[in-house]
Parts: C-alpha cells; structure tokens; sequence
C-alpha cells in the first residue's frame, strides 16, 4: 500500500508530472510546427487543423513552465530522493521540450522512472510502477542484473517515447513514406517497403541511442549503499 507524504522529505518517492495545460495534443504532430521548413505544405495541408491548432497551444502555453519542471526535478534529485518523471502533456509520445530540458539539468540515469508513451493513465501508471520498483529497490544493493534491467526500461522510455514517438515516426511518415510513394499510415505498411522502412527507421534512431549513451554513461548510478556506472547503451538487433 502507498500514502501521500506531507512533504518530500517524508517521501520515498517524488512524482513529478508534466501536465498538459488544457488537453492532451498529440505529440507526433511537435515537430512540423518545431521545424515546419523539413516538411512540404501538401503534407501538412493533409493534417487536421484543430488537431494542429490544440498542439500549437500546447508548445506555446504559459501555464506549463518545462524550465521550472526540470530545475525542481534536479533540485530534488541534488537532496538525495528519488524522482519518477511522468510527461503527460502530450499523448502518445514525449513532450519535446521537456526532455530537452530534462537533459540539460538532469542526470536522466539517476531517474527513478520516465514515461511518456500513450495516455496519461497508461504512462502514469508504468512511470509510477517503475518508480515504486526503484525506491523500494534501492534501500539495499541489488545484483547486476536488477539494475540493468532498471536502466534498460528508462533507455527504453527515452528512445519509444520521446526518439521513436515524438521525432522519427513523424519523420518516417512525413518524409520517407512520401519518398517510397506510399501514402502517410500508422497502420501496417505494405511488405514491399519494410526493409527501407527499417533500415531509414535505424538510421534516424542511431544519432538519439548515441546521445542516450553519452548521458547515462557518465554518470554514476547508485545501487544501495554503493555506486556503478553504465558501460554502454545498446539495442538489441531483432530476432
């Protein structure tokens, strides 16, 4: 069972939650309005206008101050608690301002969880489990295996939610797609563009798996009483 604490101080877990100003926009649609010139009119033309409208709003909100989120989240991590980032603002992808933030002031390995990935009920829900997991976990020093397996679900969050589902899904649906005469979809593409599909899907990936890997591995990683630090940052080739 859990229970609010009074302060951070009493708390075994601090939740920082990036919540959406109005409503949850989508978090695909960032990137065209971030950088609008990588991306033809005829394609943007095509997307929903209210839909644009609602992300627009949300990138540009004064309600929402990533700055400020990011600065507590290290303030608290300076005094030793831990932290689990849940970054609600956007659906399905991670906000990109955020986590731009989030890696200029945090040591983002030192994250008890991050996650951004689906609904906010989804993304809460496996930030706060994760979270849970490591503060409980951490009260005393845990095999080699156990804190891999931490670090690989937090590269996980950072390169799905935030790499995947916020940058190079729009760049493959918006660039590479329209290069291969094949119409923009999420839904299954045609066998025939598969291989280019993941091979493009790879290459935009690699830039962002070795961004990932320059910040966790310079950081030391507390384990119980002790510390360790992350040798590399790899994705697994598929089966």
């Amino acid at each position: 069972d859990g229970s609010l604490a009074e302060a951070p101080d009493e708390a075994d877990l601090v939740l920082a939650v990036n919540a959406p100003s109005e409503m949850q926009a989508e978090a695909w649609l960032q990137l065209p309005i971030q950088d609008p010139g990588r991306f033809a009119d005829e394609i943007l033309q095509t997307i929903d206008p209210v839909l644009l409208g609602r992300v627009r709003r949300e990138m540009a909100t004064v309600r929402r101050d990533v700055d400020e989120f990011a600065r507590a989240v290290a303030a608290d991590m300076e005094m030793g608690r831990q932290v689990a980032a849940a970054d609600v603002a956007f659906a399905n992808g991670a906000d990109l301002a955020l986590v731009e933030r989030l890696a200029a002031r945090v040591p983002i390995g030192r994250l008890a969880a991050f996650g951004g990935w689906n609904t906010a009920g989804n993304s809460l829900g496996s930030t706060l489990a994760q979270g849970v997991l490591r503060a409980i976990s951490g009260r005393r020093q845990q095999p080699d295996e156990t804190i891999a397996a931490h670090l690989g679900l937090l590269a996980i969050h950072f390169l799905d939610d935030y790499a995947f589902q916020s940058l190079a899904r729009t760049e493959l649906a918006f660039l590479d797609l329209p290069e291969l005469g094949v119409p923009m979809s999420f839904e299954r593409l045609p066998d025939r563009v598969l291989p280019e599909i993941e091979e493009r899907l790879c290459t935009r990936l690699a830039p962002h798996l070795e961004w990932l890997s320059r910040k966790v591995c310079c950081q030391a990683i507390a384990n119980g009483p002790g510390e360790c630090r992350v040798e590399s940052v790899e994705i697994d080739p598929p089966r």
